[in-house]
């Protein structure tokens, strides 16, 4: 008997076996080894940006007034404090509003909508791969800003003569007083 070590233990080859018999066994196992690992690598390396760190962060949130309703149609702005670069959406008829691929910086909020004051949050810290969710984005009641525009047009004056005329009217006539007027005249 010939006895060789593996890591699986000794391996007693009988003693016509050549010792090639063993190492065939062991490149094979090697070789399956090493498939699997290339296998595994290729797999990692395909799945692309889902498998791989996250570069870039996202802001949710839902805008509502006071009572809680829904504000739809509200203007959001996003501005980075220091690239003072800006973002803008428009929040949907349920009030919600999504800003992505964020870069990592310090944002100030900004959300604006007719008949409301502005709601403004400073300091908002994205990191790569936050989901940033605003909870608290409820807008007051405004000062309503009303524009008023007035127009006048005078009447025209015959500047060229002193006549004065209008028309008068059968009706005129008839609620003329009748007071200190002789009816046989």
């Amino acid at each position: 008997m010939f006895s060789v070590g593996t890591s699986e233990g000794r391996l007693d080859l009988p003693e016509g076996v050549l010792f090639e018999t063993y190492f065939n066994r062991c490149t094979r196992s090697l070789a399956a080894s090493l498939v699997s690992g290339m296998l595994a690598m290729t797999l990692f390396c395909a799945a692309g940006p889902s498998a791989s760190a996250q570069t870039t962060g996202k802001l949710t949130g839902t805008v509502r007034d006071i009572t809680g309703a829904l504000v739809a149609g509200a203007n959001v702005t996003l501005r980075n404090v220091d690239s003072k670069a800006i973002r803008s959406t428009i929040s949907s008829d349920s009030g919600f509003f999504l800003m992505t691929a964020l870069q990592p910086a310090t944002y100030d909020l900004e959300v604006t909508s007719k008949g409301f004051d502005r709601y403004r949050v400073s300091g908002i810290q994205i990191h790569p791969g936050d989901s940033l969710t605003i909870e608290t984005i409820k807008m007051k009641i405004g000062t309503v800003e009303q524009e008023m525009t007035v127009s006048a047009t005078t009447a025209g004056v015959n500047l060229a003569s002193p006549e004065k005329s209008s028309l008068i009217t059968a009706e005129d006539i008839k609620r003329l007083s009748t007071v200190g007027r002789d009816a046989t005249d």
